[in-house]
């Protein structure tokens, strides 16, 4: 069978350009086993460059079988276009620009025989579109078709970024002083003369100071800069130092956030209330009851958990709590999957789907007494829909505080458990009213092991409709979905992993006590989470209802901001 293979590959020089050699690394991964079995295409293939990005009429059905092109010339594959000398190179200030490649080859019978076929590339920047006899196949890198900055951009663009801060945190205490910040210049050539940093120091959503600082460290070499900072009497809560670095041109280059230890941290945001804690049996309905001021935390006789602010009638939990096993299913996990599947010694179901346990069966629930109040603790089992032998018990225990905050401790143990735990935590379903995900924290992307370097403390936002909403932030201490400024819910760790995602138009909030690496869809992750060497599993996290003296969180958080939705280009990308 003889096809036609067509790419567009996608150039956007927004920061920086990086250009390869004639040769490609034969890296021997998935889905590569045997070289009879595998046709390379390197060669000649056909090509036009298009400036610019916008591609003219006449080469718009070029990936069609019967297309003819005309002005198009050969290029070697793998090459560059810059050395091959059809465009100019360009290191400071980088062109965009489209690159339009055919070639035919014909695929033996043996490839197609009951067999799945790959097409793989070592390396395209910064993504690509393949079509094959005219027919969409898929596309990949780090922006989107129409060259909107996938995470993975941001993420490369740190990763290479010219400027480097190395510090992540400082000890200061109160009153003036001044802070000296060590930076890398990794230019080879170019000096940082005409840099210049923008630094403010911040208290939440306050800014105390700011200016500006001219830079002028030498190439590949390390220099430091100096900021004066003034830091008021009876500061509490947490400070940081927010640095954003700009090119002569003035195009933000880098940014970093270092954390100011030394100031007094700030009480926990508890209502300040002396009213004692109260249970309610009622052993008919088979309900458990406690109570603090107007609110009040239920679990009934199925095990699902109601939380109710009685001053606002408003019902914030009603459910099931929900465990966190995995993550949504991605074509980086459909890749692995296969690659386990085609190895007899793996575990054929590596992970969990559903990833979302839902319906616990509640084993047994009772009413404590503790020092200052009751708590409830209910025994659940979650039950492993596709190998009816796994499952995860154990007891979670909720205690409420004088003024209502609810401390959820769950302690589980995974059962007869194959395979990997991309996450694993515990959580709830929020109610439809909730939109935005506010969150202090790293940030804005989501954090795995591995994959941490374009995120930066701060307090974020983000809609449930945001292409970047659905993951997991890492080093986050207070959560908050509110309806309004007056009410709302909260959730509070100390350095946790928060996971959010959106399902049935409901907010799945989970706290993650363990989180696996991503990967890629040809080497699985260097940070797996094996279910079978998990003993026990440990988490806890506090639920807090907002509203007019939240403390805290209402210091954090309001005034609420607007918040912008991003929803780039989505075709093929399974949203």
């Amino acid at each position: 069978m003889k096809s036609i293979l067509n790419i567009t590959a996608f150039l956007c020089g927004i920061l920086f350009y990086c250009t390869y050699g004639n040769t490609a690394f034969q890296d021997p991964v998935y889905p590569i086993s045997k070289k009879s079995e595998t046709q390379l295409l390197n060669g000649s293939w056909d090509f036009k460059y298009i400036a610019g990005g916008e591609i003219p009429d006449k080469d718009k059905n070029f990936y069609q079988r019967d297309f003819i092109g005309k002005d198009w010339r050969k290029i070697d594959v793998p090459s560059n276009w810059e050395t091959q000398g059809i465009v100019e190179p360009s290191y400071a200030d980088p062109k965009e620009g489209v690159g339009l490649y055919r070639t035919t080859f014909s695929v033996p019978k043996k490839f197609t025989d009951g067999n799945d076929t790959f097409i793989r590339f070592e390396g395209v920047l910064y993504a690509y579109v393949i079509y094959v006899n005219g027919e969409f196949v898929g596309n990949d890198g780090i922006v989107y078709s129409n060259r909107h900055p996938q995470s993975d951009y941001w993420l490369v663009r740190k990763v290479y970024s010219p400027i480097w801060i190395s510090t992540d945190e400082i000890d200061l205490q109160e009153g003036k002083q001044e802070i000296n910040i060590e930076v890398e210049n990794r230019f080879d050539f170019i000096s940082l003369d005409g840099f210049t940093c923008k630094w403010s120091l911040k208290h939440y959503q306050n800014e105390l100071s700011g200016g500006n600082v001219r830079l002028d460290t030498p190439p590949n070499s390390t220099g430091s800069f100096a900021v004066p900072v003034a830091i008021p009497d009876g500061t509490t809560g947490e400070l940081n130092l927010s640095l954003n670095f700009f090119d002569a041109s003035g195009m933000a280059v880098y940014e970093k956030t270092i954390k100011i230890m030394g100031a007094e941290s700030a009480s926990e945001p508890e209502s300040g209330s002396s009213q004692k804690v109260k249970k309610n049996s009622n052993k008919k309905a088979k309900i458990f009851t406690i109570t603090s001021e107007e609110i009040s935390f239920s679990v009934d006789g199925e095990g699902r958990v109601l939380l109710v602010n009685g001053s606002a009638n408003d019902t914030l939990l009603n459910g099931h709590p929900i465990l966190r096993v995995g993550r949504k299913p991605t074509i980086t996990l459909a890749y692995q999957a296969k690659a386990k599947r085609l190895n007899p010694e793996e575990n054929k179901q590596f992970y969990w789907n559903p990833y979302l346990l839902r319906t616990p069966t509640l084993i047994s629930k009772e009413i404590q007494k503790t020092d200052d109040g009751y708590q409830i603790k209910a025994t659940y089992q979650w039950q492993r829909q596709e190998m009816e032998n796994e499952s995860v018990e154990g007891a979670v225990i909720f205690k409420m505080a004088p003024g209502g905050t609810v401390t959820c401790a769950y302690d589980l143990k995974p059962i007869n458990a194959t395979g990997l735990f991309m996450e694993f935590g515990l959580g709830f379903s929020l109610p439809k009213e909730y939109t935005t995900f506010r969150w202090l924290g790293d940030g804005p992307f989501v954090s795995v092991p591995g994959k941490t370097y374009y995120n930066e403390r701060d307090i974020w936002a983000l809609d449930k409709e945001d292409i970047r909403f659905t993951g997991n932030r890492a080093h986050t201490d207070l959560a908050a979905f509110y309806k309004h400024p007056d009410g709302g819910i909260g959730f509070m760790g100390s350095d946790s992993n928060f996971a959010v995602e959106r399902v049935d138009d409901h907010i799945i909030f989970n706290h993650n006590a363990l989180v696996s690496g991503f990967g890629t869809k040809v080497k699985f992750t260097r940070h797996p989470v094996k279910a079978n060497e998990q003993k026990t599993i440990k988490g806890s996290f506090k639920i807090r209802v907002l509203g007019k003296n939240s403390g805290t969180f209402n210091e954090v958080f309001l005034p609420l901001k607007k918040v912008e939705v991003e929803k780039p280009f989505l075709k093929s990308y399974g949203f």
